[in-house]
């Protein structure tokens, strides 16, 4: 019914407030006091929310991140992807340093 898509849609907004301003203590125990009302596919992300808590609490209490090393992984697959004519590998390997500023020309 339409008041239980209001609660679950005000609900998945505090979740996700939660989860973007970092708060790992808030974002858990609103996970945990989950209202019964809610659809039940949320549930089932509760209980992987509960079974990786030690692994999300991590990546929201600390600064690390891996898009830089994200961002050079695709930047290299694309390369590869349109530069296939390249005949050394050095020559593929300096112009992947030089796109990405990991060397200067």
């Amino acid at each position: 019914t339409s008041d239980e898509l209001r609660i679950a849609y005000a609900y998945y907004q505090e979740i996700l407030q939660a989860f973007h301003d970092k708060e790992a203590d808030i974002f858990f125990q609103l996970v945990k006091t989950m209202p019964k009302s809610v659809p039940r596919e949320l549930h089932h992300i509760k209980k992987a929310f509960i079974n990786y808590e030690s692994g999300i609490r991590l990546a929201l209490e600390l600064p690390y991140s891996n898009a830089k090393i994200e961002n050079l992984h695709t930047h290299i697959k694309a390369l590869k992807r349109i530069a296939y004519g390249f005949r050394s590998f050095r020559r593929m390997r300096t112009r992947i340093f030089l796109i990405n500023h990991l060397i200067t020309y």
